[in-house]
C-alpha cells in the first residue's frame, strides 16, 4: 500500500517537476555538468506552483506526512499545509528574501529526490539545527544510495542568486575559498561528529541499515584506546563521496557549454580539495538552472503563493 510521501511524491513528479525540470543538457565534452531548461514564458507562476507545492514535502519529516489529509484535491491540501508550514517560524525560519537559503535549497531537493531517485539523510529541520548551535552554515543536503552493502553519499550546496559570477564565486566559497570551507576535513569531521548524533529523517525502510553503518562509524570515533576521524573513516570504508553544486540564477545561455569555462572551474576545485582529503573514491556533478527573470522577481512571486 502507498504512503502519504509515495503518493505526493508520485503527483508531485506528474503534474509539477518538469515545469522546472523539464529539458536536461549535459556538457559535450563528456564531464559532469548539466542545465536545465524550461518554458520561461511561464517562467514565474511555475517557480511559484514548484516551490508551493513541495514545501510542506520539503520541510516536513515523513512521520508528519503521514497524518496529512491528502483527501479530494491535492494541490488544494498541499496549499493548505504549505501555507500552515511557511507560517510557522520553528520551522521555517523568518528571514529577509535576500538572504533566505531556503529558496535555492528547496529546488534542490526537487532534483536530488525527483530527478535522481536519491534520498536524503537530514529533514531540512534537522539541518536548521545545525545551523543554530554554530553559527555557521552547514552543508544544504546530504543525499545517499546504497551501493551494495556500502552507502555513498551525496553532499550538495544551492544557490539561488543574481548571475553566473555569482554562482561560481558562493559556490568556490562553500568548496574551498570561504571562511568556513566544506571540502576541508576539520569540517567535514565536525559536521559529521553533529549528522551521527542526530535522529535520521531517512526512509524508515532504510532506518536498519543506515543506522549500522553509522553505529560501526561512531564506535570507531568514540573509542578510548583509538579514536578516528570521520575523514579517515570513511576513506579507510571506502565510502564514496559525492559533490553536487546546484545553482539558479538569471542568464541567457544556449547550451552547457556557454558555461564551460564555470562549470570547470568548479570542477577542478573539487578534484583538488578531494585529493588534499586523500579522497580517491569520489564524485562530483555541476547543475545550472538559467532564469529570465532576476532572481529577486522570481522570489517576490514565490512569496506570493502565501498572501
Amino acid at each position: 500500500m502507498d504512503t502519504n510521501l509515495d503518493i505526493l511524491i508520485g503527483h508531485y513528479s506528474k503534474i509539477h517537476k518538469n515545469k522546472i525540470f523539464s529539458n536536461k543538457m549535459m556538457l559535450t565534452n563528456g564531464n559532469p555538468g548539466i542545465m536545465f531548461f524550461y518554458d520561461t514564458e511561464k517562467e514565474l507562476v511555475n517557480f511559484k506552483e514548484c516551490f508551493g507545492y513541495y514545501l510542506p514535502i520539503y520541510v516536513q519529516n515523513e512521520d508528519f506526512i503521514e497524518t496529512m489529509d491528502i483527501t479530494g484535491d491535492i494541490d488544494d491540501k498541499l496549499t493548505i499545509y504549505s501555507k500552515r508550514t511557511w507560517n510557522d517560524s520553528t520551522l521555517v525560519p523568518h528571514r529577509e528574501t535576500s538572504i533566505s537559503g531556503i529558496y535555492g535549497e528547496l529546488f534542490l531537493d526537487i532534483y536530488l529526490r525527483l530527478v535522481c531517485d536519491r534520498k536524503i539523510l537530514l529533514s531540512y529541520g534537522s539541518k536548521r539545527g545545525y545551523s543554530l548551535q554554530s553559527e555557521t552554515k552547514g552543508i544544504d543536503s546530504i543525499g545517499y544510495v546504497f551501493n551494495g552493502n556500502n552507502i555513498e553519499l551525496y553532499l550538495s550546496e544551492a544557490k539561488f542568486v543574481g548571475n553566473k559570477h555569482d554562482a561560481k564565486r558562493s559556490l568556490l566559497n562553500d568548496i574551498s575559498k570561504g571562511e568556513i570551507p566544506h571540502l576541508r576535513a576539520d569540517y567535514l569531521n565536525k559536521y559529521f561528529g553533529f549528522v551521527l548524533k542526530k535522529d535520521l529523517s531517512c526512509l524508515k525502510q532504510d532506518r536498519k541499515i543506515i543506522s549500522g553503518i553509522f553505529a560501526d562509524i561512531n564506535r570507531r570515533i568514540n573509542s578510548i584506546d583509538n579514536p578516528e576521524k570521520f575523514v579517515d573513516i570513511i576513506i579507510d570504508k571506502n565510502i564514496k563521496i559525492n559533490f553536487v553544486c546546484f545553482a539558479i540564477f538569471q542568464d541567457k545561455p544556449q547550451n552547457p557549454d556557454d558555461l564551460n569555462m564555470i562549470y570547470d572551474e568548479l570542477m577542478q576545485e573539487i578534484k583538488n580539495q578531494f585529493s588534499i582529503l586523500g579522497i580517491s573514491n569520489y564524485g562530483y556533478e555541476i547543475v545550472f538552472i538559467p532564469t529570465k527573470n532576476k532572481s529577486m522577481i522570481i522570489k517576490e512571486e514565490i512569496n506570493s503563493f502565501y498572501e
